[in-house]
Parts: C-alpha cells; sequence; structure tokens
C-alpha cells in the first residue's frame, strides 16, 4: 500500500497495529503519514557545509583583521608630515633595501630627521629594550618572560 515518489514516502494512516516507537511523524491533514527517508544525511551534509563555509569566512575576516593591524605599525615611506619645531624641512629618503638617507638644513632637524626614522623602524625594539632593562618584559610576552624580568 506504498509507493515511492521521489526520496519521500508516502504510507496510509497509522493503525493500531504500528506501534508507537515506529511512528516517524503523525499523520498530516490529508491522512497520510509523510516519512522523510533521505533528508537527514542531506541535513548534515548541508550543515557542515555551512559551518565550514562560516568558519572559513571567520578564519578570512580575521586575517584580514590582523594584516589590517599589523600594517599600521609599518613604517609611512611615502607623505609629508607637519612638525612643530622645525627650522625647515627635512627629507628621508629610502633605498631598495629600506635604508634611510635624510637631509636636513641644520643639525637640530637632522637630529630629529634620525630620530623620527629610528622611530619608525625599531620602536619595537626600542619599546622591547626598555621593558627588559627595567624588569617589566612580561607585561607584554607573559608569564614566558619572567625568567628575564628577573635578572
Amino acid at each position: 500500500m506504498s509507493s515511492e515518489v521521489g526520496s519521500f514516502l508516502f504510507r496510509q494512516p497509522f493503525t493500531d497495529s504500528v506501534s508507537d516507537s515506529k511512528r516517524a511523524e503523525p499523520p498530516t491533514a490529508s491522512g497520510h503519514t509523510f516519512i522523510n527517508d533521505g533528508k537527514k544525511r542531506r541535513n548534515w551534509r548541508t550543515f557542515a557545509a555551512r559551518g565550514a563555509l562560516v568558519v572559513l569566512l571567520i578564519a578570512a575576516g580575521g586575517g584580514l583583521w590582523l594584516y589590517w593591524k599589523l600594517s599600521a605599525s609599518l613604517p609611512q615611506l611615502d607623505g609629508e608630515v607637519a612638525v612643530e619645531g622645525l627650522a625647515d624641512a627635512v627629507q628621508i629618503t629610502r633605498d631598495a633595501n629600506g635604508n634611510p638617507a635624510i637631509e636636513a638644513s641644520s643639525r637640530a632637524d637632522l637630529a630629529f630627521g634620525v630620530g623620527f626614522a629610528h622611530a619608525q623602524d625599531r620602536l619595537f625594539q626600542m619599546d622591547a629594550m626598555r621593558r627588559v632593562s627595567s624588569g617589566r618584559l612580561c607585561e607584554l610576552l607573559g608569564e614566558a618572560a619572567f625568567p628575564a624580568d628577573r635578572h
């Protein structure tokens, strides 16, 4: 009395001969019981594919955020910066290896240019060395730096 249509199986309404544990769904308004044979597998695959897509999107978003945050700490190689206290313009150019060449009209302006280029290139190193000398490296690196901070 049952006939298959696609991947679904339609059966006659439940009778008393069918135990409650074998009933998949209650009968519909038309009196037919709707049993879903292959739908669970497709739902599981769809769920896994959507979950993988969500994980992939989160990883890609995290990677873009990390790239954005890390690229913000790179030195500014092009453009102009207006700074008060300079007597004349200071020009910082870099060669193919990133080595700065600084041109200034006075020694004070040259010292400012050297400090600016040094801070751009080595700010993390200067901060780490300051923390090592004051015994505060573990603030930056966590518990792994305790042995270096004790000395």
